[in-house]
């Protein structure tokens, strides 16, 4: 009886042993057969899962040169607005003016036999032109009248002496224009007066549109902006 007792004992040890030996072959096997992923860009660690088995972990460290990612607000690209045309535009008003003057007094010093009044309205005629021109920023054409104003009196001048000389008996023929001469200067103020206005007071200026706009729209984590661009 204490022998058949003993054998069981003896048996229940040996199947204990056995299923623990099996039990630990078969998780080692299952160990060897946790494969290590190929793809990952870091190192590999051996860590446990959440349920307590192994598995391979994928760390990747941060590296030290890389650069840091700036946030770029969410801002349209600007609207470009179109060009403004051009269109030509005559400013001969103001010169009209200012040779009117210039002749009247002119014609006030012949009538009246004054040089220095003469003088004057012929000055005022050349420098009245080149006036007007600066005023409008075309330098070129300052110089263009000073040559238009001043050459035409002095050709027409000459031409009307020419026409009209003066007598050989007159003591005064020296020191005072001749009908003639003072016809030929009226004639050229009047005739590059005409030539410069119409002809040279033309200048090509931007049409003035009313308002030209755009919207603009820039958004960031913390705000929203909203704004207007244009030419007004």
């Amino acid at each position: 009886m204490l022998r058949h007792e003993s054998d069981h004992r003896v048996t229940r040890i040996a199947v204990a042993a056995t299923l623990a030996l099996a039990l630990s072959i078969a998780g080692s096997a299952g160990a060897q057969q946790l494969i290590a992923p190929k793809d990952c860009p870091g190192v590999l660690q051996q860590r446990p899962d959440a349920t307590g088995e192994p598995a391979w972990v994928c760390v990747v460290k941060r590296s030290d040169t890389a650069q840091p990612r700036t946030w770029v607000p969410n801002v349209p690209a600007p609207r470009v607005l179109p060009e403004l045309p051009t269109e030509r535009r005559w400013y001969g008003a103001p010169m009209i003016v200012t040779d009117a003057v210039s002749v009247l007094t002119f014609a006030a010093g012949v009538g009246t036999q004054s040089k220095a009044l003469s003088l004057v309205g012929g000055f005022g005629f050349v420098l009245g032109g080149m006036t007007v021109h600066a005023a409008n920023g075309r330098w070129a054409m300052v110089a263009a009248s000073y040559g238009l104003r001043a050459w035409t009196m002095v050709a027409f001048g000459y031409l009307g002496r020419a026409i009209d000389p003066p007598s050989k008996g007159d003591l005064q023929a020296d020191s005072y224009p001749t009908n003639g001469t003072v016809a030929g200067l009226g004639l050229g103020m009047v005739a590059a007066s005409v030539i410069d206005v119409t002809f040279f007071t033309h200048k090509q200026v931007k049409k003035n549109w009313a308002v030209q706009w755009a919207p603009t729209l820039a958004t960031s984590p913390q705000a929203t902006q909203l704004g207007v661009q244009g030419v007004f």
